[in-house]
């Protein structure tokens, strides 16, 4: 149970944050309660890592057992149909896995997607993963620019080795993204104990220029209250062009403390995973730890664990968006 609660401390980029927000003493009475807790059973000992973990409110702080330590890449790829003059694409995961697959998928249908009107891509589900996978899919959502972030890695010496760990426990990464987390760890050690930045050029917010393509000229994004993460990134790059709109629930708000990373616990029978990064926004009051990002026409959840029910409904809002487009270009 100790090692729990040193790990956290030592490790966690939020503990001064959630230090501050948090009551007094109620750290104190969470760390007293796991060190006193029942150790009976595995169960047992599991409940009371969870109640403890539960107190800092991190969707991405948590315990899991060996048999799901370290999880597998998901195997389910991304999909496009092409209904007419509406695209309809499904991503269910940026795992980094799912990069290559959705650059292909994209680049195959180039054509078709230069001559659709309005473009729904539907992440239901999509608990995040790598922020790279979804670059091939910007074009085709932004307008030239979007703002994101800086966001920085606390420079522990635990983090660092969890960093480097994944080079091993995931060799599916691309290089050009194993080249960069080499980079990363080699800065990370010339910084001990410093919240390092992971862009080349640390600010508050960073502008990335994207070439935009023209059509469509409609993106209708489809979220629900599962996805986060990396998925909420892309949602805030997303939201900041004229031409998309959000559909659906307010986001999971899992975000703000991101990079997690698997810590083994000593007893070699749990793992703790634990965001290793800290983003700006929460500096700049932006924080979307849960609160989740909200979508511009939101969706019931009826409709939106129903197939059939979803796509009458973004079909109503595309052909009422094409009818408000034909009477303001009249007028």
């Amino acid at each position: 149970m100790a090692a729990v609660i040193s790990l956290v401390i030592r490790n966690y980029p939020g503990y001064a944050d959630k230090t501050q927000r948090l009551p007094t003493g109620t750290l104190e009475q969470a760390r007293a309660a796991l060190l006193t807790a029942e150790t009976t059973s595995d169960d047992a000992i599991d409940a009371a890592i969870r109640r403890y973990l539960a107190v800092f409110a991190d969707g991405h702080l948590g315990l899991a057992n060996d048999c799901d330590s370290v999880a597998s890449p998901p195997t389910c790829l991304p999909t496009l149909r092409i209904d007419g003059e509406l695209a309809w694409l499904r991503i269910p995961s940026f795992d980094a896995s799912q990069r290559q697959p959705l650059q292909q998928l994209l680049a195959a249908h180039a054509q078709a997607l230069e001559h659709s009107s309005d473009l729904v891509i539907d992440l239901r589900g999509n608990s995040g993963g790598n922020d790279d996978s979804y670059d091939a899919l910007l074009p085709y959502v932004l307008c030239g620019s979007y703002s994101i972030a800086d966001i920085a890695v606390y420079a522990t010496p635990d983090n660092i080795a969890s960093w480097e760990a994944l080079l091993t426990w995931r060799p599916d990464l691309a290089p050009d993204l194993v080249a960069y987390i080499k980079s990363l760890v080699t800065l990370l050690r010339q910084h001990p104990g410093e919240m390092v930045s992971m862009s080349e050029e640390p600010s508050m917010t960073t502008t990335v220029t994207v070439t935009s393509h023209p059509s469509p000229e409609r993106t209708w994004i489809i979220a629900d209250r599962k996805v986060g993460s990396s998925a909420e990134q892309f949602l805030l790059a997303a939201r900041q062009s004229a031409r998309v709109t959000l559909l659906g629930e307010p986001s999971a708000g899992i975000l703000d403390y991101g990079n997690v990373r698997p810590f083994p616990l000593p007893c070699g029978r749990r793992t703790l995973f634990m965001p290793t990064s800290r983003s700006s926004r929460i500096d700049q009051g932006a924080g979307i730890d849960g609160i989740g990002i909200p979508p511009d026409h939101p969706l019931s959840a009826a409709v939106l664990a129903d197939d059939e029910l979803l796509r009458q409904a973004v079909e109503q809002l595309t052909r009422n968006s094409h009818a408000l487009d034909r009477t303001t270009h009249h007028n």
